[in-house]
C-alpha cells in the first residue's frame, strides 16, 4: 500500500478534494480528524485525552496519533491511502517516513488566510463543530503555520520530487482537476 499525503491548513479543502479522489478513484481515505472525532463520540480512552486537546484548538500528541493511525492503515485495502490532516509535526513526518508504507504524492493544498477564514467561518456555521470558532481558528492556524513549516522543510528536503502545491482557491471542480493533474503527472492514475 502507498501513502498519498492531503496537506494543508484547516479549510484547505483536504477532505472534501479526499472525498472526491475515494469516490472517483476507490481509494481508502483516512482523515485524521474524523478518526479523532470518532474516538471522541465513542467516548474511548484515546478519544477523551485527545478531547481535552482539541476542544482548545491543539495538537493531539504523537504517540497517540501513531497508534490510532497505523491500526486504520492496517485495515485499508486499497492500493492507494490518502492521509487527510496527517502528518502535523516533524516528528510524524519522520515516523510515517520510517514506516512500512511507500510515499507515492504529497498534494499541498495552498490558500491565503483571507479565504480559510471565510470558509472555517462558514463550516462553523453548517456543521457547528467545536473547533471552528473564530478564537481556536486563529490557533490552529498559528498551530499549523508553525509545525508545518519544518513538515514542508523535510519533504522539500527529502521527496522533493513527490511533493506538489496546489492552489485552492478556485471552485471545488478546479482543484479536482488541479489534484488530478498531479496524480496523473506521477503515474498514479489512468489518463
Amino acid at each position: 500500500m502507498s501513502m498519498v499525503l492531503m496537506m494543508g491548513p484547516p479549510g484547505a479543502g483536504k477532505g472534501t478534494q479526499a472525498l472526491r479522489l475515494k469516490k472517483n478513484l476507490h481509494w481508502d481515505w483516512l482523515s485524521m480528524g474524523d478518526l479523532l472525532r470518532s474516538h471522541v463520540e465513542q467516548n474511548s480512552k484515546l478519544g477523551r485525552v485527545a478531547h481535552s486537546y482539541m476542544k482548545e484548538g491543539k495538537l493531539v500528541p504523537d504517540d497517540l496519533l501513531v497508534d490510532i493511525l497505523f491500526g486504520a492503515m492496517h485495515s485499508c485495502h486499497a492500493p492507494y491511502v490518502i492521509l487527510d490532516g496527517y502528518p502535523r509535526t516533524l516528528n510524524q513526518a519522520q515516523t510515517l517516513a520510517e514506516s512500512s508504507f511507500s510515499l507515492s504524492i504529497i498534494l499541498h493544498l495552498s490558500l491565503d488566510e483571507k479565504e480559510l477564514t471565510r470558509r472555517i467561518a462558514g463550516r462553523a456555521r453548517s456543521e457547528g463543530r467545536d473547533d471552528d470558532t473564530p478564537e481556536k481558528f486563529k490557533t490552529r492556524l498559528a498551530i499549523y503555520h508553525r509545525e508545518m513549516a519544518e513538515v514542508f522543510a523535510f519533504y522539500k528536503k527529502n521527496h522533493l520530487g513527490q511533493y506538489c502545491k496546489i492552489i485552492a482557491g478556485g471552485s471545488e471542480k478546479e482543484v479536482f482537476d488541479s489534484v488530478m493533474n498531479a496524480l496523473q503527472k506521477k503515474s498514479l492514475t489512468s489518463s
